[in-house]
């Protein structure tokens, strides 16, 4: 090969696109929130939220406990907390996912105490119009030593249930179509913080 060809060569393959990775259904930022950032979620939690049992209508007449138990508190897009997921799905859209993103819903602060768990679900509903939730987020917030059971798992496509990451500041943000479950707290009580950005409908 000529000096020339061989320029060229290199340089059509400097400028030529890079491939783009296979998209992965989950993202994991590794204890990524500090111990004293989680100190102060757990305070939170106990101080100046108001939280309510899982699964119920608001009059609280109607419980699916045979699905979900555990119980919940709602933060505004503004509290300072809600700037945690807020920032990780927006990193992780940007490294894997590339989805169209338009706004998040209040970020939900959920304790789950000894016998709490939340069944096989998915948090995206394709018939939601005009948007659907496209990105989800949770955030371990408490010592995985402090509590048995607990495991936030996902259901791959070849029926393989995977355990998710449990340290302390551990984030994983993950497609919103991905069927997931908590298994029942057997000691102690998990907090965990969970959010979830909408998009317009997935074409």
């Amino acid at each position: 090969m000529s000096e020339a060809e061989t320029n060229a060569s290199t340089q059509s393959a400097a400028t030529a696109p890079l491939a783009r990775p296979a998209r992965r259904s989950s993202w994991v930022f590794p204890q990524a929130i500090p111990a004293a950032i989680c100190d102060l979620i757990e305070a939170s939690v106990a101080t100046e939220i108001e939280l309510h049992p899982s699964g119920t209508t608001q009059s609280e007449a109607t419980i699916r406990s045979e699905h979900r138990k555990s119980s919940h508190g709602f933060l505004e897009s503004t509290h300072w907390i809600a700037a945690l997921p807020s920032h990780y799905i927006h990193l992780a859209n940007g490294l894997n996912f590339h989805f169209d993103l338009t706004r998040m819903e209040s970020v939900q602060l959920t304790p789950y105490e000894v016998g709490d768990y939340y069944k096989w679900h998915a948090d995206g509903a394709p018939n939601w119009k005009p948007t659907v939730r496209k990105l989800s987020c949770t955030i371990q917030v408490t010592d995985p030593e402090l509590y048995d059971g607990g495991v936030l798992e996902f259901m791959g496509t070849t029926q393989r249930v995977e355990a998710m990451p449990r340290q302390r500041g551990d984030v994983i943000v993950f497609d919103s179509r991905v069927s997931h479950q908590v298994t029942p707290v057997t000691r102690g009580r998990r907090t965990s913080i969970v959010a979830w950005y909408q998009g317009p409908q997935f074409r």
